[in-house]
């Protein structure tokens, strides 16, 4: 027994898309696709006698493609969110730990540019940990980059702590690499500088840089 694929962009006319026929594998790989792109693809047996109805369209999306620096967001494009609908720029994650009560999300809030930024709150800074991921920036492994962003505490009186790290996945910060422990204060001000190098611990092997409340 063997079955057939066809495949497009979501939304494509069934019948236009590129055909592959003569499977015989469980799984088969696509190759040519374009990054950060959502597709259909439907699927039919292919027998001796005839050929089964299609079934479909099964839709999935391929991750981001590495972006090159420099990389400047300012998340004026970026859905809006809340403490119950948590959003992120595209390319970009909105990562919780593990039954975290904390929540992540871009927020209406017009200083010091724009209209909007990225708001991070925990409840229990012993159990929540919410963290930004950037998309893969190319060239990082070149232990030559720098993160330069603004900052602020929520508090009006004091400031609180932002980690700033790399990690070998946007999905997963288990196995992240912490590179600094940043003092943000009540207001905002200068931009606070991370160098993404050896010196300052960088791996030479991660592609994805966070930034990390607890």
């Amino acid at each position: 027994l063997a079955y057939n694929i066809e495949y497009g962009p979501t939304g494509f006319v069934q019948g236009t898309g590129p055909i592959v026929t003569g499977i015989t594998g469980t799984s088969y790989s696509l190759t040519g696709l374009s990054g950060n792109t959502c597709y259909d693809v439907y699927v039919r047996d292919s027998c001796a006698l005839a050929n089964s109805p299609w079934y479909g369209p099964i839709t999935f999306c391929t991750a981001c493609n590495p972006i090159a620096t420099p990389i400047v967001e300012d998340f004026e494009t970026a859905p809006l969110g809340s403490s119950v609908n948590p959003t992120a720029p595209d390319c970009w994650t909105n990562w919780e730990s593990t039954n975290a009560s904390g929540y992540g999300y871009v927020y209406n809030y017009g200083t010091p540019n724009g209209t909007q930024h990225f708001y991070m709150y925990n409840f229990n800074s012993a159990t929540d940990t919410i963290a930004l991921i950037s998309p893969a920036v190319a060239g990082l492994t070149n232990g030559d980059k720098v993160l330069k962003f603004k900052a602020k505490s929520n508090s009006t009186t004091s400031g609180t702590w932002a980690i700033v790290g790399t990690s070998a996945s946007s999905q997963d910060l288990k196995n992240s690499t912490i590179l600094d422990t940043i003092y943000t204060a009540s207001q905002y001000g200068s931009d606070y500088t991370v160098h993404l190098d050896a010196a300052s611990g960088y791996n030479g092997t991660d592609q994805y840089v966070f930034i990390m409340h607890t």
